[in-house]
């Protein structure tokens, strides 16, 4: 299946999904643990239900109509009913009720009220007629108040552009927000939901609040190759860690010493060879680590897991391509039509962009006759040529738009402020830093690079948009590590890409990244089209004697030790 977001192709967690067993689905939705009757509850409200197990005190599910009494008399006989004489709506306090998971009505709900809450939205018997199109529409406002954070109304990569989280807390939850903020509709009626489709592809169009800027790719004959994966099972086969508390792995231990396998069988999806692996493991924390934060309280739920965990298929790399559509962020740049110079803007980058020579004629003439009287090579000549053709920076507002000459697409745009009214540039500080080393190492040592390399490029990759990626393990979890720029390096048939990431030291979380680059890399060189390619990974740090030496080799402070 294919998930679009902004006409662009999005993965969802599958595998999160997939690891869901009954009792998350009792103690979740239902408010329960165990299966019990439903019945229904009223009070003084005459348009509200509320539905709940009998086992449980709290209620799962709400109805809001226009009048429950027909409902009562005509679809729920059978039920049992418990009456109380609260006359609290349970639907105008539905934001400080998170034990109510389902809401059903009719019409009478679809305006007038504001929740962050439903993400799912099921249109039961809605034909396709102007009024039905009109509720559709309507209702699904009530599904696009998204907020993956408490308080906090926005998508999460725009709480991280805004700085209003820790990278380190949007690295955990990145993963799963796209989940959170994904409206899942659901209906009865496929062609309904299909003119529904329809109607806010045309609602989009009629309504633009941006401008997107037309950045030019560097067009070249390279070979910009990137690495790409496939998924196959971890089973035996370096297995991960599964991570348990030690009072659960104790209480693991005492019910597996009193329950044979036969029972186990039974009882769990586990298999033989998982049994026997999980009983051989106990000893050990090898394959059963020790983690405090990792409580069970049922112990089929923990074999479960431990059979999901070693069964469960995880990315390896199978080869490399070459570049296609995997960094496509600079057709995402847009400027805010609240931004009152975006003419002079496009006028800038046309500016920057453009073919005409901007050195003055003297000094290109110096450069030019110390070439003819043989004191400056041809390749520091053409060098030269290149670099002052054109005009390389030109600060614009709060914005540096700048053309490198090597880097994927033109111009680079970066600034210093944490602006709102453009999205998609280059604002983290360590990556200006380093933009700002690179061009000049670049600038200086422009002939020596070309005696090193036929060709070099570089590029930006933007996590919430590019597909440029390490896998890597966190917490018996599958995550994607997006380094912030890859390079291509040739000279001759030797190829390298270099992974580089300048954010540097404050995000704990990097040895687990490079422990995942090792993992997935761990063949260097490979073979490709009569490439001989090597994969490294460079993390920015100012003082490399503060890492341990185990990572040491996977630390740079200076834009030289890329070439």
């Amino acid at each position: 299946k294919e998930y679009i977001f902004e006409n662009e192709p999005h993965a969802l967690p599958l595998s999160f999904f997939a690891a869901v067993e009954r009792e998350h689905i009792l103690k979740s939705v239902f408010n329960s643990d165990r299966f019990g009757e439903i019945e229904v509850t009223t009070n003084a409200n005459t348009k509200e239900l509320a539905f709940k197990l009998k086992e449980s005190d709290t209620p799962f599910a709400l109805i809001k109509i226009g009048d429950i009494s027909g409902w009562i008399k005509n679809k729920l006989s059978g039920y049992e009913f418990t009456k109380t004489y609260d006359d609290d709506s349970y639907f105008r306090k539905l934001n400080d009720n998170p034990h109510i998971n389902i809401l059903m009505g009719s019409r009478a709900f679809y305006e007038g009220w504001d929740s962050n809450r439903p993400n799912v939205i099921n249109y039961i018997n809605i034909g396709t007629s102007t009024d039905a199109q009109k509720f559709i529409l309507q209702s699904l406002g009530r599904g696009v108040r998204i907020s993956p954070l408490p308080g906090k109304r926005k998508r999460l990569i725009k709480l991280r552009n805004s700085n209003l989280i820790q990278q380190s807390d949007f690295g955990n939850l990145f993963d799963f927000s796209s989940v959170l903020e994904t409206l899942f509709i659901f209906g009865t009626n496929k062609l309904a939901i299909r003119k529904v489709v329809e109607a806010i592809k045309s609602d989009s169009d009629s309504v633009v609040d941006h401008t997107t800027l037309k950045l030019s790719k560097n067009e070249s004959n390279c070979d910009l190759l990137i690495p790409c994966y496939d998924i196959k099972s971890s089973h035996f086969d370096d297995l991960p860690p599964f991570h348990i508390a030690a009072s659960s792995k104790t209480r693991l231990n005492n019910y597996l010493s009193s329950v044979n396998d036969n029972v186990l069988l039974f009882s769990t999806n586990a298999k033989v060879n998982d049994l026997s692996l999980l009983r051989s493991s106990l000893s050990s924390n090898a394959i059963l680590a020790e983690d405090d934060s990792k409580k069970y309280s049922d112990t089929n739920s923990i074999i479960n897991r431990f059979s999901f965990h070693i069964n469960s298929k995880r990315k390896y790399l199978s080869g490399f391509k070459k570049l296609d559509e995997e960094i496509i962020h600079f057709r995402k740049i847009a400027v805010s039509n609240e931004f009152k110079k975006i003419a002079d803007l496009i006028k800038t980058i046309n500016e920057i962009t453009s073919p005409q020579a901007q050195i003055s004629k003297e000094k290109f003439q110096k450069s030019e006759e110390l070439f003819k009287k043989g004191i400056i090579s041809e390749p520091i000549f053409d060098a030269i040529k290149e670099k002052a053709s054109l005009k390389s920076e030109i600060v614009f507002e709060e914005l540096t738009i700048r053309r490198l000459y090597e880097h994927y697409y033109i111009p680079v745009i970066t600034s210093d402020e944490k602006i709102k009214f453009i999205k998609h540039i280059i604002q983290n500080p360590g990556e200006i830093t380093f933009l700002n080393e690179l061009d000049k190492y670049i600038s200086e040592n422009a002939y020596e690079i070309k005696k090193k390399y036929d060709w070099w490029m570089f590029s930006k990759i933007d996590e919430s948009l590019d597909n440029i990626y390490i896998p890597y393990l966190e917490a018996d979890k599958e995550r994607s590590f997006f380094p912030d720029f890859i390079f291509w390096l040739k000279n001759g048939n030797a190829y390298k890409i270099i992974f580089v990431d300048p954010k540097g030291t404050a995000y704990s979380d990097y040895q687990l990244k490079v422990d995942g680059f090792e993992k997935i890399f761990n063949k260097n060189p490979y073979s490709f089209l009569g490439y001989n390619i090597r994969v490294s990974l460079k993390l920015f740090t100012e003082n490399v004697t503060t890492l341990p030496h185990r990572y040491r080799e996977f630390w740079f402070n200076k834009p030289k030790e890329i070439f």
